[in-house]
């Protein structure tokens, strides 16, 4: 075989390898609803920004809408804090929780309160 094509065989295999795992891994989805402490009434246009502990890397990041609510979706399996930012509100961060196999979604309906 010449080595032209053994190089794009190998690329080829490499990338069929790659789409597999890829393909295997489970992702889910994390929700719950933004809260003004005072008033209980829902606060829309706060950013939520998913984050690794020790870590100032955002994963992923979303805004909640006119009821408070939000959902990140496409989550790896691992471990995660939320923090929950509003202009005139002081930054509320999640201790940190588990995402993983033994739960499709994450539910922090427990309310977020800033």
């Amino acid at each position: 075989m010449s080595p032209t094509k053994f190089l794009l065989l190998s690329v080829f295999v490499g990338l069929i390898s790659f789409n597999l795992s890829f393909a295997q891994q489970n992702f889910r989805s994390i929700s719950g609803k933004v809260i003004e402490k005072s008033t209980k009434l829902p606060l829309e246009f706060a950013v939520v920004s998913l984050l690794h502990p020790n870590d100032i890397n955002v994963v992923k990041e979303t805004v909640t809408d006119k009821t408070g609510s939000f959902k990140l979706e496409s989550i790896a399996d691992g471990t995660y804090y939320l923090e929950v930012n509003l202009i005139g509100f002081e930054i509320v961060k999640t201790p940190p929780f588990s995402v993983d196999s033994k739960k499709d979604s994450v539910n922090m309906m427990r309310e977020l309160f800033l």
